[in-house]
């Protein structure tokens, strides 16, 4: 629409619905808006989430490697900043991919792919730890 001096713009009303009509647009405006949010919220901002605070726990591990002197005893924290570099990763795609509500599958699969090599390099860090040290 264009406000040009002089335009006139037409107003429609909606005509005027029963009760039970009223009920039946409801409840489809609400499902229909439900799936919107089901589709635009799919699994990104968990992904975000999920790989944010398990990336704190790999610097936790780093850390207390670092901090007791047995970072050099085993390839438990060189795994650990494996884990950091693929969770870090799994991050920034998935922040990339709520930005842009998801339209790009490459995206998805980035974040998916780093974040399962991330929690698979997070347990074998750990479980170098165990046994090695």
């Amino acid at each position: 629409m264009s406000n040009k001096p002089g335009e006139v713009h037409r107003v429609f009303r909606r005509k005027a619905l029963s009760p039970q009509e009223e009920r039946q647009e409801s409840v489809t405006s609400i499902s229909v808006s439900n799936t919107y949010l089901w589709q635009s919220m799919h699994r990104h901002p968990h992904i975000l989430n999920v790989s944010t605070k398990l990336l704190g726990i790999c610097f936790l591990i780093i850390g207390g490697l670092r901090f007791t002197n047995r970072d050099a005893q085993s390839y438990a924290d060189e795994i650990a900043w494996a884990s950091v570099l693929l969770l870090f990763t799994s991050m920034i795609v998935s922040y990339v991919a709520v930005r842009n509500n998801g339209a790009r599958n490459w995206q998805t699969s980035i974040a998916d792919w780093a974040f399962i090599g991330g929690i698979f390099s997070l347990v074998l860090s750990l479980a170098t730890a165990a046994i090695f040290l």
